[in-house]
């Protein structure tokens, strides 16, 4: 069955002088999808967050909230809400006041019992209840990010609209509050269109994603899509893909290779390296490619180890850095290049690598991921 559409975006465009903040844009996100716009800096992730919620006005394009036109429309007179990184709570509020402040004004009109009931409900959503009483400055970061939540969804937009919210917080605390927001998303079923920069927050949250460039869409897909197979350089940089190549492609239907579906096609890199690749379907030979892997796909062994890989080198480790579970070994196959590996650290701890070690790396054919140069024109 087809979702509803609760928001559209038709052909939007946003300019700032002569800083095209958001360029030409067309999206649908389905009702009750959680949805992140995902990107670094300035790549108009909030100002596509601020179009949606009214705070800043497209000049071309029209924003569509439940299937009616809202470009015009006050962000009250929107059907939306949106959650800020500061909170911006009242301080000499306490939180009931805090959460009612909306519903008690001269355009809801809503009875004191109900604003009463309404407020209780919405404590017990984030796990407040008992914290009524208290004032802002009586509750650590999340719980004050909490009584954001509450604030904006005891109102019942039909869109809840979320900048960083979780940006202030420490590292734990945002990991927790991570598994808070997808439950009380669940829980309430409406549309969260989240804007972040930290790829794990819209990983793990997320039904999809797009990851913005220059006001443009570089890449819509769910988290999966976008993490194991980036369409483009940017993409597989931006989500940790740093092993990415360039080279031309040699030969077409290099050989069978393990687990890979559709054609090969052997790459040679521009510092000599022979690549097979699965999955080289258009691909003719000569043209020139550009490919990434992830460090997780990059396997190291001792040299005198026999093993199986569709594409093995020979190589030296030159870095080397424990992270806990895992560790990232930065490893060089000649002068000229330099690959990243990230092994189970009980891996490292088995075979003892240490820098200066000659190492044997391989991946396998369906670990290449052949990028494009172009934006991602999906419309979605």
């Amino acid at each position: 069955m087809k979702r509803i559409s609760s928001v559209e975006l038709v052909r939007v465009s946003k300019r700032y002088g002569d800083v095209v903040a958001v360029d030409n844009l067309s999206l649908t996100i389905a009702e009750g999808e959680f949805f992140s716009l995902l990107g670094p800096s300035g790549c108009g992730k909030t100002t596509t967050l601020r179009l949606i919620g009214g705070l800043e006005q497209p000049d071309a394009g029209d924003v569509l909230i439940d299937g009616e036109v809202v470009t015009d429309l006050p962000p009250y007179e929107r059907n939306s809400n949106i959650v800020f990184q500061n909170y911006a709570l009242f301080p000499h509020l306490t939180i009931e006041n805090n959460i009612a402040f909306g519903l008690r004004l001269k355009s809801r009109r809503v009875a004191e019992p109900e604003v009463a009931r309404l407020v209780a409900e919405a404590l017990e959503l984030v796990h407040l209840e008992g914290y009524g009483a208290r004032r802002p400055n009586q509750l650590s970061g999340g719980q004050q990010q909490r009584v954001a939540l509450a604030r904006a969804l005891v109102l019942r937009p039909k869109v809840l609209l979320l900048d960083e919210p979780l940006g202030a917080l420490d590292r734990k605390l945002r990991k927790a509050m991570q598994i808070e927001l997808r439950r009380i998303q669940h829980e309430v079923n409406i549309t969260f269109i989240y804007v972040t920069h930290d790829q794990d927050e819209a990983m793990s949250m997320s039904d999809r994603v797009a990851v913005m460039r220059n006001g443009n869409f570089e890449q819509l897909g769910t988290p999966r899509e976008i993490f194991q197979t980036p369409r483009t350089r940017f993409v597989a940089d931006f989500m940790g893909a740093s092993n990415i190549f360039s080279g031309r492609v040699v030969a077409l239907g290099a050989g069978a290779a393990r687990g890979a579906s559709g054609r090969t096609i052997q790459i040679e890199t521009e510092s000599g390296l022979r690549v097979i690749s699965s999955d080289g379907q258009g691909r003719s030979a000569g043209a020139a490619v550009e490919f990434s892997i992830r460090p997780e796909a990059v396997q190291v062994f001792p040299r005198d180890r026999d093993w199986i890989a569709d594409n093995k080198f020979e190589a030296t480790i030159v870095g080397k850095l424990y992270l806990g579970d895992v560790t990232e070994l930065e490893v060089a196959l000649g002068d000229d290049n330099s690959i990243s590996s990230r092994i189970q650290s009980s891996i490292d701890q088995k075979f003892g690598f240490k820098e200066g070690d000659r190492v044997s790396i391989g991946w396998n054919a369906e670990d290449c991921n052949l990028l494009s140069s172009g934006s991602d024109t999906t419309r979605c």
